[in-house]
């Protein structure tokens, strides 16, 4: 039985060590929780440029 849900799914120790900084950065490029960001603290975030094509 696996101790880790990274140890069932088959990842590296060194990817599943890296999976909890990936998630904080993931959830501060799509406004996570308060306070973080993947940029430095809150307040300090570059808004990203639109990838939409203009019409």
């Amino acid at each position: 039985e696996p101790a880790t849900v990274e140890e069932g799914i088959g990842l590296s120790p060194r990817v599943a060590a890296a999976v909890p900084e990936a998630a904080r950065l993931v959830a501060g490029l799509i406004g996570g929780p308060a306070g973080e960001s993947a940029g430095g603290p809150a307040g300090d975030e570059t808004p990203l440029p639109s990838l939409r094509r203009a019409p």
